[in-house]
């Protein structure tokens, strides 16, 4: 995600969600050794869960998408997904939870969404310290994944032609390699377009080096570079810089 929805006080309401969130979700958080506080809301105008962190106060927020609420022990693993950003967060830098904006920079929809799209495949990463905490989970994750993508070749290939499921499918094709996993659809992607079957053959072998690279902030500005180069954006103006104020490192697009 690029931004976040700040929420500084938690009244009742939502105090007892992000109670209900933090008790089911404790051993996970123990183990993946969360040292800041975690707050929990709901928000049904998302699709997906989200988070993001501040270093400056030591506190994480995690937002709960309308699909997560409905079905919550089905789509468990997309918290433990937003927890294990959190990890790399504490462990690393905050943007590796969301891309911060520095203030004060005017963006396009399409820059905005550029950038969004460029950083989702940080999830290689995210996934990797997932595999390594929650085996089991991920495991389960991955079956789901698959039967998400079959029904969508099934009932609307032209889908991919919309670049996040480009990128959707590439981490799973990349994950499927990684872990020896068989996934049976070569038929199927040899009958998207050529153009999006080289895109996703140009995302895949990037992710691949990256999931074997270190993950520092200085690794992740390069790959999201490279991932504006497939869409060919002009990517030397992307950069992270720190900001001593917000204790992080900030997304910077002149």
């Amino acid at each position: 995600m690029l931004s976040y929805e700040r929420k500084d006080d938690v009244p009742g309401e939502i105090e007892k969600i992000s109670s209900f969130y933090k008790k089911d979700l404790r051993k996970e958080i123990e183990r993946l050794g969360l040292e800041w506080e975690v707050v929990f809301f709901e928000n049904p105008k998302l699709s997906t869960c989200e988070c993001s962190s501040h270093p400056e106060e030591k506190k994480h927020f995690v937002s709960i998408d309308k699909y997560t609420m409905r079905e919550y022990k089905g789509r468990r693993g997309h918290l433990l997904h937003e927890l294990c950003h959190l990890h790399l967060a504490e462990k690393i830098d905050a943007c590796f939870s969301c891309l911060i904006l520095q203030e004060g920079q005017e963006f396009t929809e399409q820059d905005l969404e550029t950038m969004f799209i460029c950083w989702i495949p940080i999830d290689i990463w995210v996934d990797k310290i997932k595999n390594w905490f929650f085996p089991e989970e991920t495991k389960a994750d991955y079956y789901r994944t698959k039967s998400e993508i079959d029904e969508v070749f099934e009932k609307n290939p032209r889908a991919f032609s919309n670049a996040q499921l480009q990128i959707a499918l590439a981490l799973f094709l990349t994950e499927s390699y990684i872990f020896g996993k068989s996934t049976r659809m070569k038929k199927k992607i040899k009958s998207l377009p050529r153009s999006i079957q080289k895109r996703i053959r140009e995302i895949k072998k990037i992710l691949i080096k990256m999931y074997d690279d270190e993950m520092t902030v200085k690794n992740l500005q390069f790959y999201i570079r490279k991932f504006m180069g497939i869409w060919g954006v002009k990517n030397k103006n992307f950069c992270f810089e720190w900001s001593k104020e917000k204790k992080c490192h900030l997304a910077i697009w002149r």
